[in-house]
């Protein structure tokens, strides 16, 4: 039954390839020329030695024991494919729009998922998994960035009607007592509930609209380098 499950997961490595093959993303190239990227999306690319870097964040929610079953880290190895080739879409979005990340925002995302660990400790872990603190950074950013580009071409143009409002709150907040007379709390949670409504419905659109952007960059998967790193970590 693993082995079986194991050759499923394999299987869906596979099924990315033939979504990239299918969008025009997996071109001849001369033979004897060494290529050294795993996925390119227009002008970002990404090679196996930064796959295994990102993928060591990946690792650090997970104990080893976890990590030691192979089923389980054939299924996270080949999420994490599909998420960087996501990421690569994002990024190049980003740069069609313009948009950035201020060096304040990043400082802010730090400080606000660092301050909940003591002195220190939080470099330690990095230093324990073999990660530079400047890598971990940069992914905050990215991170930030992506959110961003989700925020400007999904979440904000979406509507939010005032029954939606009404539904969300009886099934969230009906213990909530919000007085009349406190006007600004009321305005607050109501921005809150839109928020959080805007998030859901983004997602339900967020498939349809990753597939457009696939198909519109061109995504190229160097399948030689992906069963070369597969066959070495298993």
């Amino acid at each position: 039954m693993k082995k079986r499950n194991r050759e499923m997961k394999r299987l869906e490595w596979v099924w990315i390839f033939l979504i990239i093959l299918s969008f025009g993303g997996c071109r001849e190239r001369s033979p004897g020329v060494e290529e050294h990227y795993l996925i390119k999306v227009g002008k970002e690319t990404f090679t196996i030695e930064d796959f295994k870097q990102s993928f060591e964040l990946v690792k650090m929610a997970y104990q080893d024991e976890t990590l030691s079953d192979p089923e389980t880290l054939l299924d996270l190895q080949t999420r994490h494919l599909r998420e960087i080739i996501e990421e690569l879409i994002l990024l190049e979005r980003a740069k069609e729009l313009h948009l950035e990340i201020s060096d304040q925002e990043l400082e802010n995302a730090v400080w606000k998922i660092q301050k909940d660990y003591p002195d220190g400790s939080f470099e330690q872990l990095l230093l324990e998994k073999a990660m530079r603190y400047s890598y971990w950074k940069e992914s905050v950013r990215i991170k930030l960035l992506k959110d961003r580009v989700v925020f400007e071409e999904l979440e904000k143009n979406i509507v939010v009607m005032n029954e939606e409002i009404k539904e969300f709150y009886e099934s969230h907040f009906n213990n909530t007592l919000v007085s009349p007379e406190n006007e600004k709390r009321a305005m607050a949670l109501s921005q809150e509930i839109i928020r959080q409504l805007r998030k859901e419905k983004a997602k339900e659109q967020y498939s349809s609209w990753i597939k457009g952007l696939w198909i519109r960059y061109g995504v190229e998967l160097n399948d030689t380098a992906w069963r070369k790193f597969m066959n070495y970590e298993s």
